[in-house]
């Protein structure tokens, strides 16, 4: 089996199980929304990004950004507990952003996500790959239980 990710999560063939129901917080007690931050350079996954993440109980988008550098900036001011992010985007791939994103103290952690397949994850400091088309609301929690805070 091809992996997909440092830590396997999908699969060419494998969906993820949903959990939790409308309402619940990410732990089911009631805590803080996860905090995400879509990054990506087509405006219209980010948006359709946004809006799947504003549909899943205990998510919150706290923003965008459309390069790597944006993103850079972005996790400075809002402090993201969770970033998702494209591989490929102008002036700085996505592996550069996760390399820079998780060298910073308390940094978030990053999720890659692509149309295409990906098998360099190694060194990049991204907790995991997702494609675009499998990135669902029961993933999004699956990603955060295992490599969340």
């Amino acid at each position: 089996m091809r992996g997909w990710c440092a830590r396997p999560l999908v699969t060419p063939d494998g969906p993820i199980a949903a959990t939790g129901g409308a309402g619940d917080a990410p732990d089911g007690m009631g805590s803080l929304p996860v905090r995400v931050l879509v990054v990506d350079d087509q405006a219209l996954v980010r948006d359709a990004t946004r809006m799947l993440v504003e549909n899943v109980p205990g998510f919150h988008s706290v923003g965008e950004a459309a390069s790597g550098v944006e993103a850079l900036a972005a996790i400075e001011q809002l402090a993201p507990d969770l970033v998702l992010l494209d591989v490929r985007m102008p002036e700085m791939d996505g592996f550069e952003t996760a390399r820079r994103i998780r060298a910073a103290p308390q940094a978030p952690v990053v999720v890659l996500m692509s149309s295409d397949g990906c098998d360099e994850l190694d060194g990049c400091g991204a907790a995991a790959f997702v494609p675009k088309e499998r990135l669902k609301g029961a993933v999004l929690r699956e990603l955060w239980d295992r490599h969340g805070g």
